[in-house]
């Protein structure tokens, strides 16, 4: 039931990796991953926003959100939070040179990406 609850989110979180591919400069792409991080930050949300499980019944079991997972997200979460914006505030100070912001775009897509992996393996299997 989760899963199916979930699964526009899911969509989103993969369609909003592809803004980044579209865009031409760095400029564009640092901007397209905050917005992908964005996308991936409601995902997070929504399913933090459940009730907490019970003690002893599982997510598998009805809609709710674990706290162990919860904590994982978070801890994921802040550090794609700032990540994203140690990259967007470089660049738009505009004093990084292309390989500065490259290494910065690369860093926080990594981040992103950790988040955006993490979402799907919290939820139940069905």
């Amino acid at each position: 039931m989760l899963r199916k609850i979930f699964a526009p989110f899911v969509l989103v979180l993969f369609l909003g990796a592809c803004a980044i591919f579209k865009a031409e400069t760095l400029d564009q792409k640092a901007f397209a991953l905050g917005a992908d991080f964005n996308a991936v930050l409601v995902a997070a949300a929504a399913y933090e926003n459940l009730p907490r499980c019970p003690e002893g019944i599982g997510s598998d079991e009805q809609a709710c959100s674990e706290t162990k997972a919860v904590a994982k997200i978070r801890a994921s979460a802040i550090v794609a939070k700032a990540t994203v914006e140690a990259m967007e505030n470089t660049i738009i100070e505009g004093k990084a040179d292309d390989s500065t912001k490259q290494r910065l775009i690369d860093g926080a897509r990594n981040a992103v990406v950790a988040l955006q992996v993490i979402i799907p393996t919290v939820l139940p299997k069905e």
